[in-house]
């Protein structure tokens, strides 16, 4: 039996006994059917196509409305102030001290003095903040090296009661752990801080030490029963040399030992490894790459001579000076005539080659922060060290206009600056680099900003700015004062806290820098906004014009009765190029004399067509309607006419094209001026704010919104979509039925074969 499947979803083997072309034969018998559903398929298409020129035309006329008849808009000309606009221009001798924008009332406006600008309280320090030298960290200058202790940093893991707890070694200040006994206590002051039910760990474990060699196990006396314990491992088990093999047992008789081996415990850094480093250094804002030369021994002798050869390769000799400090290398900058440091110059280390910064570089500190300037990151006491004053807590207080604050010497540089600048002090501190100085200045202008801050408990705010008075002095805020005179009349005080005044709705600002010279007042001129409002009205115009194009091309393109829309077959045997000129061709005409595109042609045309009740001509104002039909009603426009208007008549220009139709019954829509006019048919047409939609809307919607389904003709083509659905099922019906009868009819044909060879067999 052969298969007989779907017609448009799997092959179908048909024909092979009876010889026919079932696919040609099916085709043919569904012919009636096929040609329903292309004649559907072709009207979709010319639908289609129709709804998308009729859009062309509203879409262009929606963008006109939102660009100039909206309030949205920046160039709404419908809108009265908008032809308002002026622009103010201050005249005179002293003009430039000022910038005005606004609205000028009286034309006999002038400042007649400006007596002074509004300045904010300040004041700079007088001391710098720096010793403007750069310090390393303490260096060995031996034979032996700078030893690193492993163990800083590391930590060994144990299990107690099925839980893991890592201990961590760390290495405080003048403890090296540089012996078992060190090591022993650092790792009983981690286990103290591990609580077991309200038991310390070091309570149950402790390391013991004697001679080098160490122990972990259950502490004697322990007030813990024995239990599950054990040494995982860690990085700080290998430098212990520890046995991690042998768990403790619950008996609590084992334990794990190690043994502490100097090269495990030290890692030796020694100065001369600095010998052919590269180190990067910014001086007053020229970076360069200092090599350092050969170090012959550990001396700092060897190790200056290297770095200061290298320093005076790249930035020449007597600028930068290298020495030793208490077992620190220092850098300063040097003046011209050989006094250091030089406190004007700027110095900072940048980078360098690795085995010279961090836990395990010669210079024994970060790269963050080596700088001859104020390190913010840094702690207070680092910065001034024993100069700080605090109380025995380690804190200073200062009072920053009337509001105390306190700061703990370990604070960061920074957090102290961000505390008092983001406080409601009413201050602001700023670190000037280059001068090495504190600028402080008040948030506000005016005389009533103030800039004081003195020590309470400390000398924070000396070692900051100095002495008041003596290093630095204040100077207070001051107001904005300026004279005015109306029509010369005598002039009147204005005061102000900042450089902004309104004065009848002119917007004065001071420019602070600027000198006024007395005598010379400043008088102001308004005058129209004549650029912008002609700008936007050709504009305008120019979008009319373009609708009106746009409506007339179609209003007037003839159809080519003999391109219609290709069905799927026709486009089967034809090029891509030859289906797009084909396409391009049926596409046009549609909507060749239109009742509702020459009703909107007409309005279009007519709304520059009558002049304005109360102003006159259009023409009188550059204005008028193309009375040539090669115009097709386009509206032309004098620039020398309309700009004369704009300047002498603008009170006639806001009516032109602004005025409101009139309370008379009679009154028609033109008798309004020229914008309301052309809202008036925007909207008829095109409208789509609330409910009220415009025709064309009506007739074609808008694509991508709530106006698109309802339109008619996006209807009408859900119809059609419809019926060319229900079609395409009755010819999948059709073509199923002819298929399984010619399979039937294949069945017969074969089992007639089949008798006809047997019957031709015995007769043999």
């Amino acid at each position: 039996m052969y298969g007989v499947g779907s017609a448009r979803s799997q092959a179908r083997i048909v024909g092979l006994a009876s010889g026919l072309d079932v696919d040609s034969l099916v085709k043919g018998m569904t012919v009636s059917i096929n040609n329903r559903i292309n004649k559907q398929l072709q009207a979709r298409q010319a639908l289609q196509w129709k709804i998308e020129a009729y859009r062309s035309v509203s879409s262009v006329m929606i963008d006109f409305s939102n660009k100039y008849l909206s309030y949205a808009s920046k160039s709404n000309l419908l809108s009265p102030s908008f032809y308002s606009s002026t622009t103010i221009t201050a005249k005179g001798a002293n003009a430039g001290a000022v910038s005005v924008s606004g609205k000028l009332t009286s034309s006999g406006f002038s400042i007649t003095d400006i007596i002074s600008t509004a300045k904010a309280a300040s004041f700079t320090g007088g001391k710098q903040v720096s010793d403007h030298v750069i310090t390393t960290g303490e260096i060995d200058f031996t034979d032996t090296g700078r030893l690193i202790n492993e163990l800083d940093g590391k930590t060994l893991t144990i299990e107690y009661e099925g839980t893991r707890h890592n201990i961590k070694f760390n290495i405080s200040a003048g403890n090296n752990l540089d012996d078992a006994a060190k090591i022993a206590l650092a790792f009983n002051d981690a286990l103290s801080d591990i609580d077991i039910n309200g038991t310390p760990l070091s309570d149950i474990i402790e390391m013991t030490a004697a001679a080098g060699d160490i122990s972990i196990g259950y502490k004697t006396n322990s007030i813990a029963p024995p239990t599950s314990f054990s040494v995982i491992g860690g990085s700080a088990q290998s430098i212990l040399n520890l046995d991690t093999a042998n768990a403790i047992q619950s008996d609590g008789t084992d334990t794990v030992d190690g043994t502490i081996s100097e090269t495990n415990l030290f890692t030796p850094v020694y100065a001369k490894s600095l010998s052919g480093k590269t180190i990067a250094i910014d001086y007053n804002g020229i970076k360069k790459n200092v090599t350092i030369g050969e170090i012959l021994d550990n001396t700092d002798a060897s190790v200056i001579a290297a770095i200061q050869q290298g320093i005076d390769n790249a930035f020449g000799a007597n600028r930068i000076k290298v020495f030793e400090d208490g077992g620190h290398l220092s850098f300063e900058t040097v003046m011209p005539n050989g006094v250091t440091p030089d406190s004007t110059a700027t110095l900072s280390i940048t980078g360098g080659d690795a085995g010279i910064f961090g836990k395990y570089g010669v210079f024994n500190t970060e790269l963050a922060g080596l700088s001859n300037r104020l390190n913010s990151n840094a702690s207070l006491d680092s910065i001034f060290g024993s100069a700080l004053n605090t109380n025995p807590a380690g804190e200073v207080v200062i009072n920053v206009n009337g509001n105390e604050m306190t700061f703990n010497k370990t604070q960061s540089f920074a957090s102290v600056i961000n505390a008092i600048n983001s406080s409601n002090s009413g201050l602001k501190l700023e670190y000037m680099s280059t001068a090495d100085v504190f600028s402080v200045v008040a948030t506000e202008t005016g005389a009533h900003g103030r800039v004081e801050i003195d020590d309470t408990t400390g000398n924070l705010s000396e070692l900051l700015f100095g002495v008041k008075n003596v290093d630095y002095t204040v100077s207070g805020g001051t107001d904005a004062a300026i004279e005015i005179s109306y029509d010369g009349g005598a002039p009147i005080l204005f005061t102000r806290s900042t450089n902004n005044f309104n004065i009848d709705g002119l917007d004065i600002t001071l420019k602070p820098d600027v000198e006024f010279i007395a005598g010379q007042k400043i008088t102001f001129e308004s005058a129209v906004n004549t650029d912008e409002i002609f700008k936007a009205i050709t504009e305008m115009v120019d979008a009319y014009n373009s609708i009106m194009e746009i409506v007339n091309k179609q209003l007037t393109t003839k159809p080519d009765r003999k391109y219609y829309p290709l069905t799927p077959e026709m486009k089967a045997d034809m090029k891509d190029s030859e289906v797009e000129q084909w396409n391009a061709a049926a596409n046009s005409g549609l909507l060749f004399g239109d009742l509702t595109l020459r009703q909107l042609a007409s309005d279009l045309r007519f709304n520059f067509s009558f002049p304005v009740p109360g102003v006159g001509s259009l023409g009188d104002f550059g204005i008028t309607a193309g009375n040539s039909w090669m115009d097709n009603g386009k509206i032309k426009i004098d620039e020398d006419k309309l700009r004369k208007a704009i300047e002498e008549r603008p009170d006639d220009v806001v009516k032109l094209f602004t005025a409101q139709k009139s309370d008379d019954p009679n009154a028609t829509i033109y008798d309004m001026g020229i914008i309301n006019r052309v809202k008036t048919v925007m909207d008829k047409y095109a409208g789509t704010v609330g409910t009220t939609k415009g025709t064309l809307i009506t007739i074609a919607g808008v694509k991508d919104s709530v106006f698109e389904r309802d339109s008619r003709l996006v209807k009408q083509l859900d119809d059609i979509n419809k019926l060319i659905e229900n079609l395409e099922i009755k010819r999948k019906e059709q073509e199923d039925r002819y298929y399984r009868q010619f399979a039937t009819l294949e069945q017969y044909i074969s089992k007639m074969a089949v008798q006809s060879s047997w019957f031709t067999q015995q007769l043999q």
